[in-house]
């Protein structure tokens, strides 16, 4: 059974979040979209996405993100997928503090009648944060 393009998805929303490219990184998404994220309200809908990516590029300047996919699961019907991946966020904080998170997501992948999968669903959670401080490690 196809499964969704999970590790090149992740890699082309890696360089669009470090291009600070919210377009880019949420051409992914369905219109419908839900994004569950860490220690934030949920965030529903494609342009919603978009502009909290927007508000994110703004206040951060990412250095460098990276997926590792543990699983893919397709549906028997192939119209929805689940992966688990776990990520890595590098970023440099507007408010003077450089953040290493990595942690792990859930997201749920829906095939769109044009036969692209796209996700629907994406869910964080957060296992470690280090934080340190800016001087001489930010640019």
């Amino acid at each position: 059974m196809e499964v969704p393009p999970c590790a090149l998805v992740y890699e082309a929303m890696g360089h669009a979040h470090v291009a600070g490219d919210a377009e880019a990184a949420s051409q992914f998404f369905s219109n419908d979209v839900v994004l569950l994220m860490p220690n934030a309200e949920p965030v529903v809908g494609k342009s919603a996405a978009r502009e909290a990516l927007e508000e994110w590029y703004r206040n951060a300047k990412i250095r460098a993100v990276s997926f590792d996919v543990k699983e893919i699961t397709t549906a028997a019907s192939g119209e929805w997928a689940f992966d688990i991946a776990r990520y890595q966020i590098d970023y440099d904080a507007a408010h003077g503090t450089r953040t290493i998170e990595q942690g792990y997501h859930l997201v749920v992948w829906r095939r769109e009648q044009a036969g692209s999968w796209m996700i629907a669903r994406d869910v964080a959670t957060i296992a470690t944060c280090e934080v340190l401080p800016c001087a001489n490690s930010c640019e």
